[in-house]
């Protein structure tokens, strides 16, 4: 099971993350698009990394400068956020 937390580090920029709850080996990638009004105004997309006892999360330290944002959506928008995760055992 994988789920986004906040962990700690630069504050000027948003950040997102994927953290293995269980120990099973797998290897794991996402890309992540946001859209604005159903239109997309930014995608990223993490690199492949295998899963296991030692390496249990994987993230996009530098998604967009939180500052910014305002060039990203007004007050009257709304943003989705679709995440595409892809989980090879």
């Amino acid at each position: 099971m994988f789920f986004p937390t906040g962990i700690s580090g630069d504050d000027d920029f948003t950040k997102l993350y994927l953290v293995q709850c269980k120990y099973d080996e797998v290897e794991v990638s996402f890309s992540v698009t946001f859209l604005v009004d159903d239109k997309p105004v930014k995608s990223e997309k993490s690199i492949s990394r295998k899963f296991n006892q030692r390496v249990k999360e994987l993230g996009i330290q530098k998604v967009y400068r939180v500052q910014n944002v305002n060039e990203l959506l007004s007050a009257e928008d709304v943003m989705t956020i679709r995440c595409e995760l892809t989980v090879r055992v």
